[in-house]
């Protein structure tokens, strides 16, 4: 835990010295307490930045924040702040009385009118930020006064200086994304406030801008089009709330921007707008404007990559003529789009809600061919646990067996499809059935190992295939001669819940040497962290495993003399 006592034996690196350097220089301007424990200062660098730091009552750091073009926690200007925060505020203490600064409010009943009018002309001459900031704030007081120019400019502002030779540089991605966060909040007022067309217009610039931009930009942590998406939801907002005739502005606004193709490129930006172009046609009657981009958007897909969309907007489609109540047409679409797997899989839900079995299964067959063709595993995967759905509606025993014994052990062991195909025996049959699955696994593997002896360790194989099994059906005994031929620490951790209680001695043993080899591999912090870790959960089984554990860590100690950092992390086990 980092405190403004200890920082400088957490912290290491250039950033460490170079906050000294910027502390001992002075650059840390100008630093208040603005409520109790939580520190703002302006630090020079490039730039002036402002940096803020929660310190607990210990004077450990809770949080901290720099508003500079890099994402380390503690860059050197957050780290200038401490040194004069372990020093500074120290001295300050010892040599002042504690006295409360005065509140804004209570410096405004002091200041005259005056004082203000000169303080506001002169750091609005200096600070355009703030002046942009005033103007707006009070932009109602001019008759003359264009908001939504102003943004405008804002926006443009905001994006330029961020930008370095036509491009945004990964570091500056996050100040970008805040400073746009801000206009974002004011659009929300003005929404909130009834001011929908000024909302809707800066909205409308803000997503152009930022749209256009995206192509020019490493956003490669999400922030940017994490804004885009959520100024695409404030035009949704708006929209909800607005009256009829800007409905219609909105409405053309989207259907404009839905024609570029930038939307589409660079994330699901135009899917997000097209859920409001959807919406909006429907409310607004638009239905042949709907019809003719989808389309025309359609025609325009032909490349490889283009299936998805295409696929998607072939669904809307659908779903809005069934929203105009063109039922007819919709399924005349459906039929001829059955190839999207989402538009079959409605389907074949809809004929089982209607228990048309047959016909169900004939669509989910058809579909496993496309997907057969198209290489896409999963899909077929899918269709088959949809054949299983109906077998069990249908109460079609054989193939329930069938499917659920094929999941039980496709890929991975599924305990849930492993026992729904053991619920369809009875308990006398059931012996018999996996019995003779075991006996068929043991001699596949053999046979595998025969043809292929470089490929697979036997142990290792039987235990992979057989131990779910014997874990599933209480066959310890088993499952312990598995374990005992192809153990390994992980392995042992892995079922020692199982074979705890029937050979504790003989496991403490097998825990032992496999202790000793994952010992000697051992060779960094992370390695020896994680098996000093083992062995404290080892030694919660009972008495006498705390006490091998305790006494392998001494044994440990000593073999490993020469390696510190493990001795350092083998102190934990007590």
């Amino acid at each position: 835990m980092i405190s403004i006592s200890n920082f400088e034996k957490q912290l290491k690196g250039a950033s460490l010295t170079r906050g000294k350097n910027y502390y001992k220089a002075g650059a840390v301007l100008e630093i208040e307490e603005v409520e109790k424990g939580i520190w703002v200062a302006d630090v020079k660098g490039t730039e002036v930045y402002e940096v803020n730091v929660t310190l607990k009552k210990d004077g450990t750091v809770k949080d901290c924040f720099c508003d500079c073009p890099h994402d380390d926690e503690f860059c050197k200007h957050v780290i200038a702040v401490l040194y004069w925060l372990g020093n500074e505020k120290t001295i300050a203490v010892e040599e002042k009385p504690k006295l409360k600064s005065l509140s804004i409010n209570q410096l405004l009943k002091k200041i005259t009118l005056d004082e203000l009018n000169v303080f506001i002309k002169n750091y609005a001459s200096k600070n355009k930020d703030f002046k942009l900031s005033f103007e707006i704030a009070f932009a109602n007081k001019d008759d003359n006064y264009d908001l939504v120019k102003t943004y405008d400019e804002l926006i443009k502002k905001v994006i330029k200086k961020h930008m370095q030779r036509g491009f945004i540089h990964y570091q500056n991605i996050k100040p970008l994304a805040r400073e746009l966060d801000k206009i974002l909040i004011e659009i929300k007022l003005l929404t909130t406030e009834g001011n929908l067309m000024d909302a809707f217009q800066i909205s409308a610039k803000l997503l152009n801008q930022a749209v256009h931009t995206v192509a020019d930009i490493d956003d490669s942590g999400g922030y940017f089009g994490d804004f885009i998406f959520e100024c695409i939801s404030q035009i949704d907002h708006i929209f909800e709330k607005s009256p009829i005739d800007l409905k219609e502005k909105i409405f053309e606004f989207v259907s404009k921007e839905l024609q570029k193709k930038i939307y589409f490129d660079y994330g699901d930006f135009g899917l997000q707008l097209f859920e409001i172009f959807f919406n909006a046609s429907i409310s607004l009657s638009k239905q042949e404007e709907f019809l003719g981009y989808v389309d025309a958007k359609i025609d325009k897909l032909s490349g490889t990559y283009d299936s998805y969309l295409k696929a998607d907007l072939q669904k809307r489609k659908i779903d809005f003529l069934k929203q105009i109540g063109d039922d007819k047409q919709a399924e005349e679409l459906t039929l001829q789009n059955l190839d999207i797997v989402e538009i079959r899989a409605t389907e074949v839900e809809k004929l089982i809600q209607n228990k048309e079995y047959t016909n169900a299964k004939q669509l989910i067959i058809d579909g496993i061919k496309i997907a057969k063709q198209k290489a896409h595993s999963g899909t077929e995967s899918n269709w088959e646990k949809e054949l299983l759905r109906i077998a069990v509606l249908e109460k079609d025993v054989k193939k329930v067996r069938e499917f659920t014994k094929k999941f039980a052990f496709e890929s991975y062991f599924n305990v849930q499809y492993y026992k729904q195909w053991r619920s369809t025996f009875k308990t006398e049959e059931w012996t018999e059935v996996i019995e003779e699955h075991i006996k068929k696994t043991i001699l596949k593997i053999e046979k595998d190992i025969k043809n292929r002896p470089y490929w697979f360790s036997e142990n290792n194989a039987m235990l992979a295939s057989l131990a779910p099994i014997y874990v599933a059906e209480g066959y310890i005994d088993r499952l312990w001669s598995l374990i005992k031929t192809a153990f390994t620490f992980d392995i042992l951790l892995t079922y020692h819940k199982y074979i705890f209680l029937a050979h504790a001695d003989e496991l403490l043993t097998l825990y032992l040497r496999a202790l000793d080899k994952e010992a000697e591999i051992a060779s960094n912090r992370n390695s020896y962290r994680t098996l000093v870790l083992k062995m404290k959960e080892i030694a919660k089984s009972n008495a006498t495993y705390k006490e091998a554990m305790l006494k392998k860590a001494e044994f440990l100690r000593t073999l490993y003399i020469k390696r510190p950092a493990f001795l350092n992390e083998l102190m934990a086990i007590k």
